[in-house]
């Protein structure tokens, strides 16, 4: 993921749950300083965080490198689903033509500890679907508030909050739901006479419809 990164001459689009590689934010950093026009979508609730952490007492708060590509410049939006949903893709598109997608978190603990996978692929059509669905993301997201993420970063337990997901008419919620994404029209993949596109994006894509359909067409 690095190495693709490092790889950017033009536009890198990178969508994000999480972030705590050291190695990641470094790659995206230089990108950056060399001209190419970095977007980011970023999990709103991995950066106005609520609740604590493992041990009861201390407040849960972003890392410290998801407050450093909100503070650093970066061109970051947040996104939330509705009635308290995440964003939750983890890919990246290098210059329009390679995609790296799959259930890999841009973390340390995915690298070390999880069983995680990514893809790579330089498939026209496939990139040209990331890419869509990125600009889909980007145009339900928000500019993060650097006034909540200060207050948000300084909380003390006396002053911790209840939970975001409590409250019903939360900033930052997609209301009303959200527009159904692009999806592929071209239907590439046959298996014992059913039909599927190369990809498939939540919400309300049909998708538990169409993993069905596979099931049944099984031999």
């Amino acid at each position: 993921i690095i190495k693709a990164v490092d790889s950017a001459r033009a536009t890198l689009r990178i969508a994000m749950y999480e972030l705590n590689q050291q190695g990641v934010f470094d790659a995206l950093s230089r990108a950056r300083k060399r001209g190419v026009k970095t977007q980011i979508v970023l999990d709103r609730s991995h950066v106005y965080t609520s609740g604590y952490e493992d041990d009861g007492v201390t407040p849960r708060k972003p890392k410290q490198m998801v407050v450093d590509l909100i503070k650093g410049g970066f061109d970051v939006l947040l996104l939330q689903g509705r009635k308290g949903g995440i964003m939750h893709n983890k890919f990246v598109v290098v210059d329009e033509g390679l995609a790296q997608f799959g259930s890999y978190n841009y973390t340390q603990q995915s690298e070390d500890d999880h069983y995680e996978n990514a893809f790579f692929t330089t498939e026209k059509a496939r990139a040209a679907g990331y890419l869509r669905y990125f600009d889909y993301m980007r145009g339900l997201a928000e500019e993060p508030d650097l006034e909540k993420l200060d207050e948000v970063v300084n909380r003390t337990e006396a002053a911790l909050p209840e939970a975001d997901d409590a409250e019903p008419e939360a900033a930052g919620r997609l209301k009303p739901p959200p527009p159904d994404p692009p999806q592929d029209a071209e239907t590439p993949i046959e298996l014992n006479g059913e039909r599927f596109p190369l990809q498939m994006f939540s919400p309300n894509a049909g998708i538990e419809a169409a993993l069905i359909r596979a099931i049944e067409a099984a031999k």
